[in-house]
């Protein structure tokens, strides 16, 4: 019997224990899952109904969360995501929200006012797509889960991720060939 849970206690231990080669391609991946994730939040700011492309995003920003805990072999939760999500946005500060509420609700001018708002928007949404992302990327290599992530204490970090993805999701969007990119793949 002892030999037994020696055994499973020694299974779970190299399980849990990723090699630094396995550690580092599986961040390969989880930097891919964000880039794709960026393009799809852009793709949606293109969407020309205010409000819809707001919910569209949230909804890329969703998935990401569950690509990344799937890759890092950690429970999701819908509602705790979601949660996550509006606790980060509500800290990148009263501005910005209210600059993303702009750039959806411009779009309702006709003629250069939905010009303005489809422009904008999809490098928005990306940044956020990718300050969240870059945000847990460092949650979950440090073992972190949805559970104990504590949004309040990341909120400074997250503001600064958003504003560097702005010059990433630029630089992306204008250099990415759609045609011939690949997804990336758990």
């Amino acid at each position: 019997m002892a030999n037994v849970e020696a055994k499973a206690t020694q299974e779970a231990a190299t399980t849990t224990s990723p090699t630094p080669a396995d550690r580092a391609a599986r961040l390969v991946r989880a930097e891919t899952l964000v880039k794709d994730h960026m393009l799809m939040s852009a793709a949606v700011g293109l969407i020309p109904a205010p409000g819809f492309d707001l919910l569209a995003g949230i909804g890329v920003q969703l998935a990401l969360l569950k690509r990344l805990t799937t890759l890092y072999g950690v429970p999701f939760s819908e509602n705790a995501g979601r949660g996550i999500i509006m606790s980060l946005l509500g800290g990148v500060g009263t501005g910005a929200l209210g600059g993303g509420l702009f750039f959806s609700a411009v779009k309702l001018v006709p003629g250069l006012g939905t010009l303005f708002g489809v422009a904008s928007m999809p490098i928005a949404m990306s940044a956020v797509t990718y300050g969240l992302g870059k945000v847990f990327i460092a949650h979950l290599e440090v073992g972190g889960t949805l559970a104990d992530f504590d949004a309040t204490a990341n909120r400074g970090y997250f503001r600064d991720l958003v504003r560097r993805g702005r010059q990433v999701a630029a630089n992306l969007t204008a250099t990415t060939p759609t045609a011939t990119k690949e997804p990336a793949k758990l």
